[in-house]
Formats: C-alpha cells, structure tokens, sequence
C-alpha cells in the first residue's frame, strides 16, 4: 500500500494536468446552415422489404423465414414465461415441507338393553 507521502504528490500531479489557464476560451464552431442529407427521402417501412435476400445466403433466409412464422406475440411470450415459472415451482415443491394429520373419532355400543338395578335388592 502506498504511502500519504507518495500518494499526495501522485494525487496533486494528476490533478494538475485538468486544469485550464486563466485565459480559455471556448473555440467556436462554424455549423452548415443546411445538411447534405437533408433533402433525401426515406427508403420506407424496412419491415417490409426483404433486406436478407441481398446477401444470397441461403442458410440467413432459412433463420428469417424460421424467425417470422415462429415469431410470438407479447402476450404469447408473457404467457410462456408464466408457463415456465409455474414448472419451476413445481419442479421445486419436493424440496418444500410437508404437513401432514389424520383424524378418527370412534364410538362403538350394543344395541341390547341396560341391566335393571332391581336384581340386586332383595324384597323383605
């Protein structure tokens, strides 16, 4: 690591190559009052000419032609994306803890009569 005492004067030395002298001024820039692409017109929509054709490669138009009929709305794409997402979780709920209960009730009676409490007294 370097030293304040070697850092300072590195610092101060760097700082000094910014600084402007005390009577700058800002060059002027002379522009063109009119631009020699200015009176060109547009080659129109560029989505519709078929600019890869001019390269005569067969494997390029092949991809376009891929890539067009292939081509998926916004909505489409957002729906894939929540397609996979949704895989993701499942994919990943074996990692997840699991609760699991049971409940049972149980009663269980005869359908005979109840014993008389009679038997046991005697009649004197």
């Amino acid at each position: 690591m370097l030293s304040i005492r070697a850092t300072l004067p590195l610092t101060m030395l760097l700082l000094s190559g910014c600084v402007v002298g005390p009577d700058h001024q800002t060059p002027e820039i002379q522009l063109p009052g009119k631009f020699a692409e200015a009176g060109k017109t547009s080659n129109g929509d560029i989505s519709t000419v078929a600019w890869w054709n001019a390269f005569n490669d067969s494997r390029l138009n092949g991809y376009v032609s891929t890539g067009l009929t292939q081509n998926l709305t916004v909505l489409q794409a957002i729906e894939r994306i929540n397609q996979a997402q949704s895989n993701i979780t499942v994919a990943g709920a074996g990692s997840l803890p699991s609760l699991t209960s049971t409940f049972r009730h149980q009663t269980q009676g005869s359908g005979g009569s109840l014993p008389s409490t009679n038997d046991n007294v005697t009649n004197t």
